[in-house]
């Protein structure tokens, strides 16, 4: 199974938010559940892989994208990533 990140959001209008701006900076990303188990707060989850991470972290860190959290996943199931500056 390949590896690939998802970022979750509080709500359905940060989630649209979010895709809206990541998609005008070309950043690819790809619009799924939210895995339940993960998050109940918002159903739509942004899914990217590895070569989108340090730019999506980037924006994250520079408070310009707010997320509940970003995760990967892996053969192992889903493992929160810490970010430093995460926006509450």
């Amino acid at each position: 199974m390949a590896k690939y990140y998802i970022a979750t959001f509080y709500n359905t209008q940060g989630a649209i938010k979010a895709e809206s701006m990541l998609r005008k900076e070309n950043i690819r990303i790809t619009v799924m559940p939210t895995p339940s188990h993960i998050n109940r707060s918002c159903g739509i989850s942004l899914r990217f892989q590895q070569e989108e991470y340090e730019r999506i972290i980037d924006i994250i860190e520079e408070g310009k994208l707010e997320v509940k959290g970003v995760y990967v996943k892996n053969e192992e199931g889903y493992c929160e990533i810490k970010i430093d500056k995460l926006v509450n």
